[in-house]
């Protein structure tokens, strides 16, 4: 959108040097002065408004239906300047006195319009706040269809000069002019820089070089390709609807017909179809070559749908999509809000649409509008097959959602333990943190892992076993308050501290001991497993100051005591 601004304030200042020029020859007296000055002060307004409304753009946050109401209207006014405009780089000297004064009020009607509109735009951008319910207001929605029956006025402009046929006379297609206009229509393209258009200096000299001039309203004036075929809701340009259904049902010769009669390749239908994306849809490849060679771009599509070659990538059309990738598709495009279509593959589990854009160069990190990458995505719908895919095209397995989770975090919350290997495999980090401190050891040890097949994994790929949870405990600390003895003999297996202590500073052999949801069998095998890892039966309560003997004296368990004497002594 920007760059469309940018090239209508560019238009507009160039006619209004283009007039200026001829001003100076009707200062004689002539009577189309009036017309010549009044149009050049309304064109000077209408480059002011341009900018203006470029720079809202980038200041602003845009709702998509005011984005899309926005991209409309600039390409109108875009194609049809360059029509009007380039009538206009006709004067010189020498007929500047042969102009028609209808043409004059079809200009004034066309720039005035979008002056008007241009500032209506700018004013619903300057509140995010809204934005749709205002664009929809009876004022606003005025505005826009005073320049969409400006838009049809243009296309039926005469011609500049007296006793000349209009510029209209050459579409494929007439318009005609009605009490309440719809909203935009476009003709196909604007056509191409013409060999007649001469340079005006802004100092209001007659004389330059038209080749100079040629070159620089071909820069400008260049089509559209972002806006084209469909320009308001509901209003089709002729013959599309025909030719998305000759592309649907495969009939080529059809489609160079239609094409003939002037149909617009990149219309958008009354379905929201193009022709090439139905050609996609239904691997009519014949079709799409020929749409193609009518200068249909690979890279168009309706607001509503993906682009063609995901199409035909989710259809399993490989040959077509291959087509297109290399007339110029791009596996990077986005839709209006900023989203990758990739992630829409990923959302819909679509493996073999991924794998195929993945291999021609799609970014298996791209991020999404909330900065997601598709990986984040496929491991939230536990989707292994496709986590598995994106990883062997580079997918970061360290990646973190909205809520800063590593994928290990949410894979061992999801209990998916072939997609934790996965990711181990891909070099995840075993020792990672999500945001509240908790590793993803601690987290396994809490209460997300039924077994300890997951802890041991984690273990064996470098886990720290002394690692802590988000209160600070050490995670066997945790699992022996939570008496879970597979998890606390995992852990000593693979080195955790037996002589820790728990946040009270309560010793952990005191905790065993003092256990009385432990059975003695397991109590008796993780006291000997903690002795021998350097816990100390001198180890006191740290309330009571009774050892781990006197303690277990206490609670009279004699196989425990008889278990501690045996290390005490040693001691």
């Amino acid at each position: 959108m920007d760059a469309l601004a940018t090239n209508i304030a560019r238009l507009a200042d160039s006619c209004a040097a283009d007039i200026r020029a001829a001003v100076v020859a009707e200062t004689n007296g002539g009577q189309n002065l009036p017309h010549l000055t009044s149009a050049c002060s309304a064109l000077e307004a209408l480059q002011r408004s341009a900018v203006q409304l470029r720079g809202s753009l980038a200041a602003a946050t845009v709702s998509e239906a005011l984005r899309m109401s926005v991209m409309q209207s600039l390409g109108a006014c875009h194609t049809h300047a360059a029509l009007l405009f380039k009538q206009v780089a006709r004067l010189d000297a020498d007929n500047a006195i042969k102009t028609r004064e209808d043409f004059w009020t079809v200009l004034g009607a066309f720039v005035g319009a979008h002056v008007k509109l241009f500032a209506c735009y700018a004013d619903l951008l300057a509140t995010t706040d809204g934005q749709d319910e205002r664009l929809n207001a009876a004022a606003s929605q005025e505005v826009v269809h005073q320049a969409a029956h400006a838009v049809r006025l243009a296309i039926n402009a005469p011609d500049i000069f007296a006793d000349e046929p209009s510029h209209a006379a050459s579409l494929p297609y007439s318009v005609r002019d009605v009490e309440a206009p719809p909203p935009y229509e476009s003709n196909p393209a604007p056509p191409p820089a013409s060999g007649i258009l001469r340079r005006a200096s802004h100092d209001s000299e007659a004389a330059g070089s038209s080749s100079a001039r040629s070159r620089a309203w071909a820069k400008i004036a260049s089509p559209v390709k972002a806006i084209r075929g469909h320009m308001g809701a509901g209003v089709v340009l002729p013959f599309v609807d025909e030719l998305c259904a000759a592309a649907a049902g495969g009939q080529a010769k059809q489609v160079e017909a239609l094409v003939a009669q002037g149909a617009c390749v990149d219309g958008i239908s009354s379905h929201n179809d193009t022709a090439l994306g139905l050609a996609a849809a239904h691997n009519h490849i014949d079709v799409a070559r020929t749409l193609l060679q009518a200068g249909a771009q690979a890279t168009f599509h309706s607001p509503h749908r993906m682009p063609p070659v995901f199409v035909a990538a989710a259809a399993g059309h490989r040959d077509l999509a291959l087509l297109l990738l290399e007339r110029g598709a791009s596996v990077t495009a986005k839709d209006m809000r900023g989203q990758p279509f990739l992630i829409q593959l990923v959302d819909e589990g679509d493996h073999a649409a991924m794998q195929f854009l993945l291999q021609h160069g799609a970014n298996a990190n791209a991020k999404d509008i909330t900065g997601r990458t598709p990986i984040v995505h496929a491991v939230a719908t536990n989707d292994v097959s496709m986590a598995t895919i994106l990883l062997a095209f580079g997918a970061d397995p360290n990646a973190r959602d909205l809520a800063g989770r590593p994928l290990l975090v949410q894979a061992v919350q999801n209990q998916n333990g072939a997609l934790v290997r996965f990711l181990l495999d891909s070099g995840a980090d075993s020792n990672s943190r999500d945001m509240t401190g908790a590793s993803v050891l601690a987290v396994a040890c809490q209460k997300h892992v039924k077994t300890s097949e997951t802890v041991q994994l984690l273990l064996r790929r470098g886990a720290r076993p002394d690692s802590t949870t988000v209160t600070g405990v050490t995670v066997l600390a945790d699992a022996l308050g939570r008496h879970r003895v597979d998890l606390a003999r995992v852990l000593l297996e693979h080195g955790a501290d037996a002589g820790a202590t728990e946040v009270t500073g309560q010793p952990l052999v005191i905790t065993v001991v003092r256990s009385r949801k432990v059975v003695l069998e397991d109590k008796m095998e993780l006291l000997g497993m903690m002795l021998k890892r350097g816990a100390s039966v001198q180890a006191r309560d740290f309330v009571t100051r009774e050892t781990a003997v006197e303690v277990a004296r206490k609670v009279e368990c004699k196989k425990v005591v008889k278990l501690l004497e045996s290390y005490e002594n040693a001691e």
